[in-house]
C-alpha cells in the first residue's frame, strides 16, 4: 500500500522499565519547598531510551509520521546462572521455556520503548494503535541481551 513505511532495529543491552514517577518534597535554600520529580531507575533509563532513540533514527530518518503506527516489541533478557548445571552451560530440566515470568514487568519495558521513540517515529505514543510485545530469554547464554523492534506506520 502506497506510504506504508517498515523498519526494524536490535538494540543490545539489558531493557529498562520505566516505572510511574515519583515525587518528594525538597527544601530549596531559602526554605521554600519545591516537588522534586523522577523515575526510580534514573540515567540507566535515560541511557536505554536514548539507545532505543538513536537506533530507531538510524533506520527511520529525520522524518515523523503522523499516522497510526504498530510495534512489535521483543525483549530478549539474559537467563540466571541457577537455570544452568554444569560448564558447559547446559539449562537444568525444568528450565527448557523461553518465557521471561519474572520482573521487569513487560508494560514497564514498552513504556520505556515508546516514551524513546516519541519525537523519532511518530508526535505523540497515541498514535500507537497496536502493540505486540514479548520478554523471552536469550536462547543461549552467550547471546546479548537487548529489544528487537519492528515498527510499522500505515496512512
Amino acid at each position: 500500500m502506497p506510504g506504508e513505511r517498515s523498519i526494524a532495529f536490535y538494540v543490545k543491552g539489558a531493557p529498562i522499565p520505566q516505572g510511574s514517577l515519583t515525587a518528594h518534597a525538597t527544601k530549596r535554600k531559602d526554605g521554600t519547598l519545591f516537588a522534586a520529580v523522577h523515575y526510580p531507575s534514573g540515567s540507566k533509563l535515560h541511557a536505554w531510551r536514548r539507545e532505543i532513540s538513536k537506533a530507531a533514527r538510524a533506520e527511520w530518518g529525520d522524518h515523523m509520521t503522523y499516522h497510526p503506527v504498530r510495534l512489535q516489541l521483543i525483549y530478549w533478557m539474559k537467563r540466571p546462572l541457577s537455570h544452568y548445571r554444569t560448564v558447559e552451560m547446559l539449562l537444568r530440566p525444568g528450565y527448557e521455556r523461553l518465557s521471561h515470568e519474572t520482573t521487569p514487568d513487560l508494560d514497564k519495558l514498552v513504556r520505556a520503548t515508546m516514551d524513546a521513540l516519541t519525537d523519532v517515529i511518530y508526535e505523540d505514543d497515541k498514535q500507537v494503535v497496536e502493540i505486540v510485545a514479548h520478554k523471552l530469554y536469550v536462547p543461549r547464554y552467550t547471546q546479548s541481551e537487548g529489544l528487537q523492534a519492528n515498527i510499522h506506520a500505515v496512512p
